[in-house]
This record gives structure tokens, C-alpha cells and sequence, in this order.
């Protein structure tokens, strides 16, 4: 079985592809360039990916109310919304000992509730800067993701839980 997979920006492929690798899932990724071309070119997208069993639109809220986003993106049948609330750097900032791990320190604080901060990058830029390091989306978002805990992020993030759901029952 292969999910196809649609994400507004190339730094998503690679936290994607690994949290697919994870729960033993193929992934065709295509790379939209922004919310507002995805959102045009979505219909184009899915027809790219129609050779896959399913299709997802993972989407960033950035500051929205998630449940509109998904509405305004609901515009191609067969393709399923899945909405990040905010960005995927809520759920980057989810599990602690990954950051740790990536960070290359003993422990690290992060928010309880990941998903209740606006601009979710900015709060893991501070945390790297903190840490002696700046973050990088398209490097620190795969490094990450190597030692991310899936449980510890569908516990934290109600929006992963739905998207790792979309992503394991086809």
C-alpha cells in the first residue's frame, strides 16, 4: 500500500517520510510550494498521485482555526485534509528526549502543549539558540525526527494523532 502525500513546503518531506518509515508505511510526497498553490493545484496533486491507495493534504494552520482550514481545503474529492495546528514544529517540540537527542544535551524544556503556540518555529529557533545551535526547518526537522517517540507526539499533538491515524487505515 502506498499514501500519497501532498506538503506545502520541501522542509516537511523529510519528518514525513520518517514518521511513515516508522509506522512501515510507503509514501509518495509531492511538494506543493506554499499553502495557496496547494490549495490551487490540488486537483493537479491528487491526479499525480492517483496510483496510490490514498491521498492526504497535510496543511499548517499558522495561526488559524484548524477546523476552517480544513473546511477552505476540502476542494478535491478523495483527497483527505489532514491540518497541522499551526505548524509542524508543534509536533517537533512534542517530544523532549528527541530534541535532546538531536541537540546533542541532557534535556531540554519545551512547552506542555506544543499545539497551543502560534509560530511554533519561533519557539524551537529560541530552544536551538539556547542550546548554542540555530535551527534549520530543512535539516533539524529530519534530525529531529529520527529519535521521535510516535506515541509521545499523538499523546501531546491531537493533530498528529489524526494525521498518523490518516496515515495507517486506508
Amino acid at each position: 500500500m502506498t499514501v500519497g502525500i501532498i506538503v506545502e513546503e520541501p522542509s516537511a518531506v523529510a519528518f514525513v517520510r520518517k514518521i511513515a518509515d516508522k509506522l512501515g508505511i510507503l509514501v509518495k510526497i509531492i511538494v506543493a510550494k506554499g499553502k495557496e498553490r496547494l490549495k490551487k493545484k490540488m486537483e493537479a496533486y491528487a491526479g499525480l498521485l492517483s496510483d496510490c491507495e490514498k491521498t492526504i493534504a497535510l496543511v499548517d494552520s499558522h495561526c488559524s482555526d484548524p477546523l476552517e482550514v480544513e473546511r477552505d481545503f476540502r476542494v478535491v474529492s478523495g483527497v483527505e485534509v489532514c491540518v497541522v495546528v499551526h505548524a509542524i514544529e508543534s509536533w517537533l517540540l512534542a517530544d523532549r528526549e528527541a530534541l535532546a537527542k538531536s541537540l546533542r544535551v541532557s534535556q531540554v524544556k519545551t512547552p506542555r502543549n506544543p499545539e497551543s503556540l502560534c509560530k511554533p518555529e519561533e519557539e524551537l529557533g529560541k530552544l536551538f539558540e539556547r542550546n548554542g545551535k540555530t535551527y534549520i526547518k530543512s535539516r533539524d526537522a529530519k534530525g529531529i525526527a529520527e529519535f521521535v517517540k510516535l506515541e509521545t507526539l499523538t499523546d501531546k499533538c491531537p493533530s498528529f494523532k489524526i494525521f498518523r491515524s490518516s496515515l495507517q487505515h486506508c
